[in-house]
């Protein structure tokens, strides 16, 4: 026996046995590390293009790490880089872009041992492109008039988003059947419509409706007062006719004014009676402007009463659907009988 031996017991003798055991207990207490475990499940497995599904953390252990000291890596199978978040994050919410049937994998880990990705599968993801149709009910408008989409979507569906193309949109309550949503330009341009249906788990993507140009109406309307065969005879004026037209918009509506000099006096028309004024001026000013809808071809007319002798004065202007007005057309007439 060597000097260091020797050397080596009298030190093993000098600690005790209660030393040696010690010792010996807690090499026994180590026990082997294990991967952490977990389960999750998609709050939806049926999706539509661009919308979204929510992996939602059951539980997340591990023998040794608490779960903010886990981090969960979410493969989604489409394609897109893996996301990694910790082990105390619940939801995790991803976007499906395209069609197709995904298997999104979690791998967890504790920074020394991995789960195995197979074996933390939460179920496949079906993205399937959803049914209905979008078109522009026109392709050209008039700036300051309704435009229209026509729209139609499955029952799965419970709104509609509408983007113009002019920084504007629109959410409309989904229908199977054919309907129609408006809307207003202000401005002139070629705008490309969008749309997408939507329902508990977002909005589609947007797919294209079309493109409407949109032009500015800058152009007044005309409106014409057709004389009567005899318009001497006051009975011949009992019904106005005329015509009104307008090369932009349309004519949306012709007002009329109507005074009367009896004698010296001043009348104006209410639209169902004369009244007596104290001067020409408070005559024009009091008199009714009687609005008439001409017809699709742009004739209008309408019928005065109770005209008798004098000197009549009708005052005619037609206004277009953008609120162009025309030149206000006089017509003068002495009446005799």
């Amino acid at each position: 026996m060597t000097g260091r031996t020797m050397t080596f017991l009298a030190s093993v003798a000098a600690l005790g046995v209660a030393g040696v055991v010690l010792s010996t207990t807690a090499s026994a207490a180590e026990e082997p590390n294990t991967a952490p475990e977990g389960a999750h499940k998609l709050s939806t497995y049926r999706i539509w293009p661009g919308q979204t599904t929510v992996l939602t953390v059951l539980s997340v252990s591990d023998d040794r790490t608490p779960p903010a000291g886990i981090t969960q890596t979410i493969d989604w199978g489409d394609g897109s880089a893996p996301q990694v978040v910790a082990g105390d994050v619940t939801e995790i919410p991803h976007s499906y872009r395209t069609a197709g049937t995904f298997t999104p994998r979690v791998i967890l880990s504790d920074g020394v041992l991995t789960s195995q990705a197979g074996r933390q599968t939460p179920g496949y993801v079906t993205v399937s492109a959803p049914v209905g149709g979008y078109r522009v009910k026109q392709t050209s408008a008039w700036a300051g008039t309704a435009a229209g989409l026509r729209h139609h979507a499955s029952d799965d569906t419970d709104t509609v988003r509408i983007w113009w193309g002019d920084g504007q949109s629109s959410t409309v309550e989904a229908s199977l059947s054919e309907a129609t949503a408006a809307h207003v330009y202000t401005k002139a341009g070629t705008f490309a419509v969008t749309a997408a249906p939507a329902n508990e788990f977002g909005v589609a993507t947007p797919q294209s409706a079309g493109t409407i140009t949109v032009r500015i109406d800058a152009t007044r309307p005309v409106v014409t007062l057709t004389k009567p065969s005899t318009p001497s005879k006051a009975a011949s004026w009992a019904t106005l006719r005329g015509k009104a037209g307008d090369t932009g918009t349309g004519v949306r509506a012709v007002h009329l004014t109507a005074i009367e000099k009896r004698g010296s006096s001043w009348y104006y028309y209410t639209g169902t009676t004369w009244v007596k004024a104290t001067s020409e001026r408070t005559a024009a000013a009091k008199a009714k402007v009687v609005t008439i809808t001409p017809a699709a071809s742009g004739a209008w007319s309408v019928k005065i009463k109770g005209l008798t002798k004098g000197t009549v004065r009708f005052s005619c202007t037609a206004v277009d659907r953008v609120g162009n007005r025309s030149a206000a057309k006089l017509t003068t007439q002495t009446l005799n009988a």
